[in-house]
């Protein structure tokens, strides 16, 4: 019974999660996203799941240990910054990567079987589709590109998407899933590469593109003869798809314009959006003010776009330390598991959940952490990959 009341906590955290990015929801200030009236809410779940699963046992994994060990560091940058600059700058950092850890070890400590993943696979994936329909519809109008981003919350809802169809692929692999459910799950992706392009994420469709290239690889280096065979298959119906487009125009012609206006149009001078020349400015603002950044040197700047420079130019090498030295933590350990150790496990799905975050931190401010909505779900993932890997169950 107990476990029951844990698992509908989870389900209604990871449903408001989803709901709050619903425009009755949201505040905005001249059509940029603020925040969702539902935040407190969202953070008041985390905590009741997080003591609901309480457990120490979870310090046990050497991984999780040695980031309750940089959250606290964090945490003590946090009050130094604080105490003798005068900032609270620190705090969001700590916020944004506090929450994570809590949503790693709820899904560490939280016994989660098959049929509850499943189950969280159709609700979150239904609900993040029916949002993102009613963002379209409400902002946009309907399937049409238009020339300036028309949905303020995109970046995030692109990353929960990407996240999604991450950790959809696995399960594709698993031999006693059945095939109308498999082809629900590749109908609801396709679904969600119409959504990214309507919404113009731009980034996140990139690595929706990326994701699936490094699943196919990882299909031919590590899977069976029935699965490296589909998806050579896979590889031969797209390099043939390539070469038949230019000849059968008529007929993709209408499809290859909708891309093409998503990812160039009114961008065409500048498909970075100034991204590139925000981070040169950051680099040069790094170089000179390599030890304390921001703190002792204000200065205002456009927000940086990429993770790394962000925190070197707001911190400077002496408080951004631990938390690069915790984001390549978190990059070597999600990549030499996906790349190396049996990444075709459905048990891998939490790995193959950050990868979109990881990869978006190139080209974004906050990620692989924040803003916690929009991964919740990859880290709660990944402290359930975690648990298996730790008690050596590797398939379903």
């Amino acid at each position: 019974m107990f476990g029951k009341i844990k698992q509908l906590f989870l389900l209604v955290l990871l449903a408001v999660t989803v709901i709050s990015y619903l425009d009755v929801f949201n505040s905005y200030d001249e059509s940029i996203y603020v925040s969702s009236s539902l935040s407190n809410y969202i953070l008041i779940l985390t905590v009741i799941c997080f003591l609901l699963n309480f457990s120490i046992n979870c310090l046990s994994n050497k991984y999780i240990k040695m980031a309750s060990i940089f959250l606290f560091v964090i945490a003590l940058n946090t009050a130094i910054t604080m105490a003798f600059f005068n900032t609270s700058t620190y705090v969001g950092d700590l916020k944004n990567i506090a929450i994570p850890f809590v949503a790693v070890c709820i899904g560490y400590n939280m016994d989660i079987n098959r049929k509850f993943l499943m189950f969280i696979y159709y609700m979150y994936g239904i609900l993040l589709l029916a949002v993102s329909a009613s963002l379209i519809s409400n902002n946009i109008g309907g399937l049409v590109i238009v020339d300036t981003y028309q949905i303020a919350s995109k970046n995030a809802l692109g990353v929960m998407i990407s996240s999604y169809v991450a950790i959809v692929l696995p399960i594709l692999l698993v031999d006693n899933i059945k095939r109308p459910i498999k082809y629900f799950f590749i109908a609801l992706c396709a679904m969600f590469f119409i959504v990214l392009l309507t919404i113009r994420a731009r980034a996140s469709t990139m690595t929706f593109f990326f994701t699936i290239a490094i699943f196919i690889v990882e299909v031919l280096r590590h899977g069976g003869e029935t699965h490296s065979r589909a998806a050579r298959k896979i590889v031969v119906i797209g390099v043939l798809l390539l070469i038949a487009i230019p000849i059968l125009s008529t007929v993709f012609e209408p499809l290859g314009t909708y891309i093409h206006n998503s990812l160039f149009q009114n961008v065409e001078d500048d498909v970075t959006t100034g991204r590139m020349d925000r981070n040169v400015v950051a680099i040069n603002f790094i170089s000179d003010h390599l030890f304390l950044g921001r703190l002792t040197t204000p200065t205002s700047y456009e927000w940086i776009h990429n993770y790394v420079l962000r925190v070197l130019a707001e911190y400077g090498i002496f408080f951004s330390a631990i938390l690069i030295i915790l984001y390549f933590y978190l990059v070597i350990k999600v990549l030499v598991r996906i790349l190396r150790k049996n990444p075709l496990s459905a048990n891998c799905i939490g790995y193959w959940a950050l990868l979109p975050p990881i990869m978006l931190s190139l080209i974004e401010p906050l990620f692989p952490y924040g803003p916690g909505t929009s991964v919740l779900l990859a880290y709660i993932l990944l402290g359930y990959s975690l648990k298996q890997e730790a008690t050596g169950c590797f398939e379903w």
